[in-house]
């Protein structure tokens, strides 16, 4: 089982009622995922779900009658959306999505590449780009004057280290805690890594 695979398996957990991190850390013990694997399967959900009502915005216009859609396949495309929306190449994000999709919905997997392809950013109102409700972005408004801040929540949280040893040779900014460390490791093909603290 890839983690593409699970991660749609997930996606269509939370859609069904259930929450993301119990049954995230349900899958990690069930598969034997490589550290990289399990770092990719929880920075793609947790990114789906963050920018999920950007990455609707994205797909609508290139799709018909998206709700009409087996719901595996728009989450496969929500999830190549949110890999656009990172800057992954196209040949390193579509072909693993419309793979996907033929496991399941073949006569599928053609639109899924048509679509993943036309990809573009485009503009959306506030509460859109933010991906949050927009009674709740009313709220803040009100409350705070601006909402700025908000945009903080569609970033991956900092991963905090404490120094054990020489950190001489790794490039730190300080943490909120004493002899703590912000560690801000790569991101690439196949996610965060790196250290545990």
């Amino acid at each position: 089982m890839t983690a593409r695979a699970l991660a749609l398996d997930l996606l269509l957990a939370v859609e069904a009622g259930g929450r993301l991190q119990p049954l995230l850390s349900s899958l990690v013990r069930r598969y034997a995922l490589s550290p990289a694997d399990r770092a990719f399967l929880t920075h793609l959900a947790y990114g789906v779900f963050r920018r999920l009502r950007y990455l609707d915005h994205l797909l609508k216009p290139l799709l018909k009658k998206p709700e009409r859609l087996p719901s595996r396949v728009r989450w496969a495309l929500r999830a190549g959306a949110y890999e656009f929306l990172e800057g992954k190449p196209g040949y390193a994000r579509v072909h693993p999505w419309v793979e996907e999709v033929k496991r399941t919905h073949p006569a599928l997997a053609g639109l899924v590449n048509a679509v993943l392809r036309r990809l573009e950013l485009k503009e959306a109102p506030l509460g859109v780009w933010l991906s949050l409700p927009d009674f709740l972005l009313q709220a803040w408004e009100a409350f705070f004057g601006e909402v700025a801040f908000a945009q903080a929540f569609n970033q991956p949280a900092p991963l905090f280290v404490t120094a054990l040893g020489n950190a001489s040779s790794l490039t730190l900014r300080p943490g909120p805690l004493p002899d703590s460390f912000v560690w801000e490791g790569p991101v690439g093909e196949k996610g965060r890594t790196g250290a545990q603290g």
